[in-house]
């Protein structure tokens, strides 16, 4: 499995890796002892090197080679890796690792040359070149040498390149090199490393409580029933709501991105002002407050990424005309911001974590369209179809940040942010009298589409470095399905329960709400 980042520019870290840690890539047990490629050195080809691929994001600590002088002076040379450019066959961008001026071995038979780089960062899926130069040798002795070599089936995440550059080092990045289907006798020690995938994923989850706790103040169905039996006019207009709201989340890894789970759990209150008049409709504009915590977690290579997420709740909104239970017209809509503070972990190796904690906010709007018919079977109960349209703008966006805690790799960012939309088209079925006493149930079933970023990303930086870092990329089409129960307490007062199931191929999401509203 492989994760979502790319390396803009170098930093290096330098970390101290145990072997059980460490994964290889060794091709020398299939190595013979004596088949070899030749000639590396000078006055001949001045550089030679290996293709590997990293399958994740990689510390890579070490490499090694075989080489034999077969005739000559030893030469100086430097050994290097770059990221490989596997359009124009040559090394780009800045330079990952180069060595200090080294003397190859003069020894008649093969010699393990082995190359501490101290640590350097490799992307998953990128290709790079680790080689030997002559190049920008102190000493330009005449010498030549074998390489030890396989099979090129041997490794398959590349093969061996060659350059004859001569003193142009210029020439690595301008020119294409030369390659054969044959791979070098070495093996490469890489440490896969926590990506830092909680950033990221951290906008979604902080996007996904906020849409609940709006839904929570637009969807809550408990004051379509409050006024049943009600005949005498009340004093005051207002209406008072309390309760809560949750949602849990699952969603799937995609090879680029984690799988990550999350949990959210709030409180809400608030007050509607009813009986407004628009145009022809009557309705109500209400304000909530609320807070909620959330709790997300993922696994990546080498341990736990976590964050908690502290958000608090600010919302209007309004209804206008027919409601689920109501035959005709009718609309609502509403706009929430939360305050947000998030905290973060990542277990980079074992004993190793880094922490941030840092504020943010999100952004969050719904409106709704339905007409309500309806419709009633024999002498059986009458109820409302209601044919529905909606759309949701969700907008995240976080501080900078910058970790603390960790001995091998502590992140910085700038910030991130993350917008998305949503439209909803679906119908919903609801009791239009009071065939259940002084409960009406509701059901409802929708279509959602998903616009803006399939993948939240983050960008993230360690000393000179910067990556971004993807989540999973989800689905765009999904399925949303639930019910509601409202029950009349009294002329004044009732309760409402809701819940709800997101479903796509790649995301389950169970959400739930419960409330209680009460008219003076």
């Amino acid at each position: 499995m492989c994760r979502g980042l790319h390396w803009m520019a170098f930093g290096a870290a330098v970390l101290a890796v145990s072997p059980a840690e460490a994964q290889s890539i060794d091709t020398v047990p299939a190595w013979d002892g004596s088949q070899f490629i030749s000639t590396w050195g000078e006055p001949d080809t001045a550089t030679y090197g290996q293709l590997i691929t990293s399958t994740g994001p990689n510390l890579l600590s070490e490499f090694t080679f075989f080489l034999q002088q077969t005739f000559g002076t030893a030469p100086d040379y430097r050994a290097y890796v770059y990221e490989w450019d596997s359009v124009n066959n040559r090394i780009v961008g800045p330079e990952l690792f180069r060595s200090a001026n080294l003397t190859a071995p003069s020894d008649p038979t093969f010699t393990a040359v082995t190359i501490d780089v101290g640590g350097v960062l490799l992307s998953p899926g990128k290709e790079y070149v680790i080689f030997f130069s002559t190049t920008e040798g102190a000493n330009a002795a005449n010498g030549a040498y074998r390489y030890g070599s396989v099979a090129d089936a041997t490794y398959t995440g590349g093969y061996f390149v060659f350059a004859n550059n001569g003193d142009d080092f210029s020439a690595l990045s301008s020119s294409d090199w030369n390659s054969l289907t044959q791979d070098l006798a070495f093996s490469a020690i890489m440490t896969p490393l926590a990506t830092g995938e909680i950033y990221p994923d951290g906008l979604v989850m902080a996007g996904d409580v906020s849409r609940s706790f709006l839904s929570f103040m637009l969807g809550g169905k408990a004051h379509y029933v409050i006024a049943q039996g009600a005949d005498e006019p009340l004093q005051s207009r207002l209406s008072f709501f309390g309760g809560v709201f949750g949602l849990d989340t699952s969603v799937d890894g995609d090879g680029i991105g984690s799988a990550w789970e999350a949990s959210a759990a709030g409180l809400s209150a608030g007050v509607e002002l009813r009986d407004i008049q628009l145009g022809g409709l009557v309705g109500v504009a209400g304000l909530g407050v609320g807070y909620s915590g959330l709790k997300g977690s993922m696994e990546t290579f080498s341990g736990s990424e976590r964050g908690e997420v502290d958000s608090f709740h600010l919302g209007l909104y309004a209804r206008f005309g027919a409601d689920v239970f109501t035959p005709g017209f009718g609309v609502d809509a509403g706009a929430a911001y939360a305050f947000q503070h998030f905290d973060t972990s990542r277990s980079i190796l074992p004993g190793d974590t880094a922490t941030a904690s840092y504020d943010g906010g999100t952004f969050a709007a719904q409106a709704n369209l339905r007409y309500g018919y309806l419709v009633q079977p024999g002498s059986g109960p009458a109820w409302v179809i209601a044919p529905t349209a909606g759309v949701d703008f969700i907008s995240t966006s976080t501080d900078g940040f910058t970790e603390t805690g960790s001995a091998a790799m502590n992140f910085s960012s700038d910030g991130t942010d993350l917008d998305r939309s949503i439209l909803s088209l679906g119908v919903s079925l609801a009791a239009a009298d009071a065939s259940f006493g002084a409960v009406k149930p509701e059901v409802h079933l929708f279509y959602e589409h998903v616009w803006g970023d399939a993948a939240s990303s983050a960008t993230l930086g360690t000393g000179a470095a910067t990556l971004t870092v993807l989540g999973p990329a989800e689905s765009r089409d999904r399925l949303r399905f639930g019910g509601s129960l409202s029950a009349a307490l009294s002329e004044n007062a009732s309760l409402a329960f809701d819940a709800d199931a997101l479903l796509s191929s790649d995301r389950t999401q169970i959400g739930g709400s419960a409330r209680l509203s009460i008219r003076y």
